[in-house]
């Protein structure tokens, strides 16, 4: 077996990514690839990571019963052995919503967001990670809403969806099969940004956008005590002339709250209900919530960044410089939408990670022609997907104070959903930054603020000699457990060894080490 070490050395942190094949070699070598030949990348593979027990793949078969579709659901231990292989009948017109994972079962939410005055348009699928038994659970959210966040918390499953006006919170007991109605907003046009659950406290938290009014907007975090049933909330209003956009909560250990989101200035523009839940962002804002008080916010704007032209474009950050220099201009910045992680917190100290995107479109020209023969060309715009370009990362410190940013620039991804493509990597004081793309894992250190090494890249091992990726779609990288993470996706492969078979479409899956 060749197993290549490709090192990355820096005064702080040494890099290895260990990229090994399944494929020829000895028996007892752990198979750390897994690929299958696939006629199209619009098959619907998916993991769900469950930490050093192994992962489950899934996916939907071709197989029907009555009303309801084969989902197939298949566990490999951490070498990526199978392990065991069951089918779940599940309602047609259901998809993957989201998943979550509490140390033994996985729960994975399906959801049918068009499916009207029906019983059950969402079901949970829990899965003994162990054994194979599954567990089959249906409810309903209201009509048109879409699943923002999917969380566990004992027995409870906890469901937080954004309807067409307002959001909510679902409570699906899974040891009675019962579903609750938790919490719902229901007093104004309202977002749930997250869900945060504390098996400890035994403390639920969750943060809503509400809109009033043209004048009247702010975030409410809202806490649930599971034990005595109180119900506090916290009214976290924007300064004057700004309204935050998105939001994530972490709890600290002496179980006060840091709010870190993303904000945009108002000043000089109309707020209203038809642009007022958007992505895009001036930059980032923190609130405290200390002994049930709620602190200042602080904003940090991006063109006062320090690092910022290390991973955006000089030109681009150049002109919002100026332009925000101009007498009058004070509310100027680099816009931009972004996708927002959970907060991370390491040796105390708070990271809050946000990938920049914006949607790409190419021009469709058509000529027709009038009753006279005359050309009549008729043009329009065609969506071809979100395009990343750039990951933000700022370190907090536990009152939410900045102490510096970075960033990792990102090249050739464009998806057309949008879900998160960098993942992050602790090691001692450095952090890792890192996504898969184009059969590489693009990779940048970053200590203490300053980056170590610019972004370096390191191709992932094929399943064969003479392997070549001509192309690869909807690749993704995701963290397992410990230094390990999961790269899978599609790619198309050629290798001229295989007379009459040169080319094969496969879904991959490679297991990586960061060392």
């Amino acid at each position: 077996m060749r197993i290549p070490f490709i090192y990355l050395l820096a005064p702080v942190a040494v890099l290895i990514f260990i990229l090994t094949s399944g494929i020829g070699m000895a028996q007892s070598d752990p198979p750390l690839r897994l690929e299958t030949e696939v006629k199209s990348d619009d098959a619907s593979y998916r993991i769900v990571p469950c930490g050093n027990n192994g992962l489950i793949l899934f996916y939907e078969s071709t197989l029907t019963e009555e009303e309801r579709k084969i989902w197939i659901f298949v566990f490999y231990d951490v070498n990526l052995h199978e392990k065991w292989k069951t089918e779940v009948p599940l309602d047609k017109q259901v998809g993957f919503a989201k998943d979550a994972f509490n140390g033994t079962h996985a729960h994975i939410i399906f959801h049918a967001p068009d499916r009207k005055k029906a019983n059950n348009n969402y079901q949970i699928v829990r899965i003994e990670t162990g054994s194979g038994e599954t567990e089959v659970f249906g409810g309903n959210v209201p009509d048109k809403s879409l699943i923002r966040d999917f969380r566990l918390m004992g027995s409870m499953a906890l469901i937080g969806y954004n309807g067409e006006k307002y959001s909510g919170i679902i409570a699906h007991d899974l040891k009675a099969a019962e579903q609750k109605d938790f919490f719902q907003n229901d007093s104004t046009f309202s977002q749930i940004e997250c869900i945060y659950s504390d098996t400890a406290r035994n403390t639920i938290w969750a943060v809503f956008n509400n809109f009033y009014s043209k004048t009247l907007f702010y975030f409410t975090v809202i806490q649930f005590e599971q034990g005595s049933g109180r119900v506090t909330r916290y009214y976290l209003p924007p300064s004057e002339g700004k309204k935050c956009n998105t939001a994530a909560l972490t709890v600290l250990d002496d179980g006060n709250l840091l709010v870190i989101g993303t904000y945009d200035n108002t000043k000089n523009r109309d707020t209203d209900i038809k642009n007022y839940f958007s992505n895009e962002a001036t930059g980032f804002f923190t609130t405290k919530i200390e002994n049930g008080s709620i602190g200042s916010p602080s904003y940090y704007n991006f063109i006062d960044f320090e690092n910022i032209t290390g991973y955006l474009k000089a030109s681009e950050f150049m002109n919002a410089r100026k332009k925000a220099n101009k007498k009058g201009a004070e509310n100027l910045s680099l816009d931009y939408d972004l996708l927002i992680h959970d907060i991370y917190s390491h040796h105390g100290l708070f990271y809050f990670i946000a990938e920049g995107f914006y949607e790409e479109y190419h021009t469709v020209t058509n000529t027709y022609y009038d009753y006279y023969g005359r050309p009549m060309p008729l043009s329009y715009s065609v969506f071809d997907g979100y395009r990343y370009f750039n990951t933000f990362v700022t370190c907090f410190d536990g009152d939410g104070k900045k102490k510096w940013d970075n960033g990792l620039e990102i090249f050739n991804i464009l998806a057309f959903d949008l879900k998160k493509m960098v993942t992050v990597f602790f090691d001692s004081t450095s952090l890792v930054l890192a996504y898969n793309r184009e059969g590489k894992i693009a990779a940048k250190i970053i200590d203490e603020g300053e980056t170590i090494e610019g972004t370096d890249y390191f191709p992932l091992e094929a399943s064969y000699a003479n392997d070549r990726i001509i192309e690869d779609k909807k690749s993704i990288m995701v963290p397992w457990y410990g230094n390990y993470f999961l790269c899978y996706g599609f790619q198309t492969i050629r290798n001229d060894s295989f007379i009459g078979k040169e080319r094969r479409l496969v879904f991959y899956l490679n297991k990586v080490a960061f060392r």
